[in-house]
């Protein structure tokens, strides 16, 4: 069974961080005539700058506006939540095999497939859509339940990977009993801890 990501509470601020991810600062250069100065912008609607800000669109102003309130909330909310929500909402699923049968290595974990860009259907672990998938599966090294695992296997790989290969063996039917009952505790940690730093944001 997929195991979404996503929950109604903070899906506003996760369509934000979506769009804060995605590519806000190539709009914004692409909208700016290149004689105005990108840093001059942000001094504009921090200061307000009459004369430079007749010259520039409201799109321009909305988006450096929306730029600089969520880079200042996502520092306000220290480097570890950051860099919690930008492993959910930047960071592209990894993947393995190719064609009609490649699978998402952390799909099993819990992937969005309601936000802006992402895929729409994801059926019998395959991806069926050439859109990049993201979600809250790639914390699963993050997770107490894996992190616990990973610990008393012996193995020379990292956590990441290994939790990589872990997501694909229980995709296949691979797992050992142990290995899938790590596998269904994992996704409500995983999504417990993108919902701990939404909570962050939101605060």
């Amino acid at each position: 069974m997929v195991l979404w990501c996503t929950t109604d509470a903070y899906h506003r601020d996760a369509v934000d961080l979506a769009r804060f991810y995605g590519d806000v600062d190539g709009q914004i250069r692409g909208l700016v005539a290149p004689a105005q100065d990108y840093e001059a912008l942000a001094m504009v609607v921090a200061g307000g700058d009459a004369d430079h800000e007749r010259r520039m669109t409201d799109q321009v102003i909305d988006l450096v506006g929306f730029e600089s309130e969520m880079r200042a909330a996502l520092h306000g909310i220290g480097p570890y939540w950051e860099m919690v929500l930008e492993q959910c909402y930047r960071e592209v699923m990894a993947t393995s095999g190719t064609g009609k049968g490649e699978l998402i290595s952390r799909a099993s974990f819990g992937i969005d497939r309601d936000l802006p860009r992402r895929a729409e259907t994801i059926s019998n672990w395959e991806r069926t859509t050439l859109v990049p998938v993201r979600g809250c599966g790639n914390l699963a090294h993050l997770v107490p339940v894996l992190i616990y695992a990973f610990d008393h296997e012996r193995t020379r790989l990292e956590i990441g990977p290994w939790v990589d290969r872990l997501g694909l063996k229980f995709q296949r039917g691979q797992a050992s009993p142990d290995e899938s009952a790590w596998c269904h505790k994992a996704p409500q940690q995983c999504t417990d801890l993108r919902d701990e730093g939404l909570g962050r944001l939101h605060r």
